[in-house]
């Protein structure tokens, strides 16, 4: 559970910073937060849901015409099996890997690209055996997936 939690957290705090947001007033005008069966079909070229993985969680993060795609699944392979399979798709892309860490039995990886392309992977065991895995990519030219209603006048 505690490893779980602490790649949850990690991915998380990955996914704020690489969305850049440099205020709130800078982006809350066209900040659009997505979340929803869609994480799989967002996925920028290149990229692939892993094989035979269920995704559990999906959510994408379109600011100024770019997203940043963020998906978590679940696996009966391994954290090794999972990991060399999305190294390979990112160096693909054109991402260099600048951090593999093993933490444990938690494999994390960092990457960037050009133009601001970003790259995270964290995967650790499941509990019932297999894998968990979350997935930043990210950004990525997008027209909005939504439009938010402005809040309404306070006071």
């Amino acid at each position: 559970m505690f490893r779980a939690a602490l790649g949850f957290l990690t991915v998380a705090g990955l996914s704020l910073a690489a969305c850049d947001f440099k205020s709130a007033g800078d982006y809350a005008q066209d900040t659009k937060i997505v979340a929803g069966p869609q994480g799989a079909d967002d996925l920028p070229d290149g990229y692939s849901l892993y094989p035979d993985a269920k995704m559990i969680s999906s959510s994408a993060i379109n600011s100024g015409g770019q997203s940043n795609v963020l998906i978590g699944m679940q696996s009966a392979d391994t954290p090794e099996k999972i990991a060399a399979f999305y190294r390979g798709q990112a160096e693909a892309a054109g991402i260099v890997i600048e951090e593999n860490q093993v933490l444990g039995t938690t494999i994390m990886m960092i990457g960037e690209g050009e133009a601001g392309k970003v790259f995270t992977l964290n995967v650790t065991p499941g509990a019932g055996g297999g894998a968990v895995a979350y997935l930043l990519i990210g950004p990525m030219t997008v027209e909005p997936a939504i439009e938010l209603a402005p809040a309404a006048p306070q006071g």
